[in-house]
Parts: C-alpha cells; structure tokens; sequence
C-alpha cells in the first residue's frame, strides 16, 4: 500500500459498494508475516457464487469500482492478486 490514506479511504468506499451490492461481509486486515508483508487482504462474503455473480455486476454497474479503482492507482496502490475461495459447510 503506498499511500495508507487513500487506500483507507477508498476500502471504506469499497465496504459500502459491496454491502450495497448485497455483500454480507467485509473485511480488510493486513499482512505482517512473509512475502505479503504489508499487503491489505480483503475478505467478502457472498452466498454462493450466483449471489457473487449477481453482487459483482451490480458493483460494475454503479460505477463506483471504476472510480475507486482509478484514486487507488493514482495514489500508486496496486492489486498484487485475486483470488476466489469457497467456504464448505460440512
């Protein structure tokens, strides 16, 4: 994160968006150990992958993952990666 302010303030955009969207659950903590050390990992929950679905494109649609987007990049803050994991209840 190269500019801790920015990025704070566009998480907390990035929070309302996606509990607009219909996201149950967000959360964001950082990374203090490894090879991530001081990367932001950010946790969303969805019921399934077509609420996920669903949830993701009215996020896109709004047009607010654009502008965060763009102020986390002009702010010099970048994605190092995505990744997509499935809870099993059993």
């Amino acid at each position: 994160m190269a500019d801790v302010d920015v990025g704070t303030a566009e998480a907390k955009r990035a929070k309302a968006m996606w509990e607009k969207a219909g996201a149950s659950a967000y959360r964001v903590t950082q990374i203090f150990t490894g090879p991530h050390l001081g990367q932001w990992l950010f946790e969303l929950d969805f019921e399934d992958l077509a609420h996920f679905q669903k949830c993701r494109e009215a996020a896109l649609k709004s047009g607010e993952m654009a502008t965060i987007q763009a102020a986390n990049a002009k702010a010099g803050n970048k994605m190092e990666s995505r990744e997509l994991l499935l809870a099993l209840a059993i």
